[in-house]
């Protein structure tokens, strides 16, 4: 499945499979600055529950690092799972 959305920070594309309710493979795509390395938070969105609160709790263990310029960690949840 693929999502998108437009932010101050840019395009934020994901593409994901989803498989029994858990993420099995996702790929973040897009014009965004990112200050983490994504390939980090592909590996530990793996496996994880496809529900908003799941996905955001992973993803707010990479926000102190400052995930993606323009991009909030809600607007990155909501694109992912909406």
């Amino acid at each position: 499945m693929q999502r998108q959305g437009r932010f101050a920070g840019g395009k934020f594309q994901v593409d994901l499979d989803v498989q029994k309710g858990k993420i099995t493979d996702i790929a973040f795509f897009g014009d965004f600055f990112s200050a983490i390395d994504l390939d980090a938070v592909r590996k530990a969105l793996q496996g994880c529950v496809y529900r908003k609160e799941d996905v955001r709790k992973v993803l707010a263990s990479f926000a102190e690092q400052g995930l993606i310029y323009g991009i909030t960690l809600d607007e990155m949840t909501d694109t992912i799972v909406e």
